[in-house]
């Protein structure tokens, strides 16, 4: 029995260490495909924002005098709501002449007109509403002695008075006058008339006019600071 026992041992260990061991497959790999060497990739540098182009003084006085070409006086000598509105902007009291303060907001105006596309403008104006210091305050750089598009003209009685007009200059001379916008006169353009009763376009000669003498023109254009 114990014999017996052995020999299936023996036959047992004989069979494990003769058997032929099993075939493993090998792992298939795939190869990793070299990727081309670029270096480092640098980012396209932004293209720089277009620079706006500021619009014509000419053209932009144009556009700010347009919304005052209806301008008239309802409720009394000197006096609507719009003309209120200028005057007191300006630190005039109701019921004053505002051919001056007109011109001072249309100053005002074309700062606005520019800042609203992109460009921070000022203008080496004084602002006033007398006519007279107007004139006396400006820079003689800004003075001229004929009339230009895009200048404040500035009329004066010649009877000695501090009094006179003002006026927005829309042309330059041609055929011996020249187009405007003015605040404070009548539509005649046969006379100069500083205490009108609204705003016009007015077609006026280079010369005297009345007792109305022309003491010259501001050029807007040299008084405007781009900043």
């Amino acid at each position: 029995m114990l014999n017996s026992i052995l020999k299936y041992i023996a036959d047992a260990i004989k069979s494990i260490f003769s058997a032929k061991p099993a075939e493993i497959s090998p792992i298939q790999s795939n190869p990793i495909q070299q990727v081309p060497d670029v270096g480092i990739v640098a980012p396209e540098p932004l293209s720089p924002k277009p620079e706006v182009k500021m619009m014509d003084l000419v053209d932009a006085i144009k556009l700010c005098v347009k919304k005052y070409e209806g301008v008239r006086e309802t409720n009394g000598k000197n006096r609507s709501p719009v003309i209120d509105k200028i005057i007191t902007s300006h630190g005039g009291g109701l019921g004053s002449a505002y051919c001056a303060y007109g011109a001072c907001q249309i100053v005002d105006d074309l700062v606005a007109l520019y800042a609203s596309k992109g460009h921070k403008v000022s203008f080496d104006i004084y602002k006033t509403g007398s006519s007279q210091t107007m004139w006396a305050k400006a820079k003689d750089a800004y003075k001229l002695g004929k009339p230009k598009a895009g200048s404040i003209v500035i009329w004066k009685h010649m009877n000695g008075n501090w009094t006179g007009h003002v006026g927005i200059c829309l042309s330059d001379l041609e055929g011996g006058g020249f187009k405007t916008f003015e605040f404070n006169t009548s539509p005649d353009n046969h006379s100069v008339v500083r205490d009108g009763e609204g705003a016009y376009y007015k077609t006026r000669p280079f010369k005297d006019v009345g007792d109305m003498h022309i003491l010259g023109f501001i050029d807007l254009q040299k008084a405007m600071k781009v900043l």
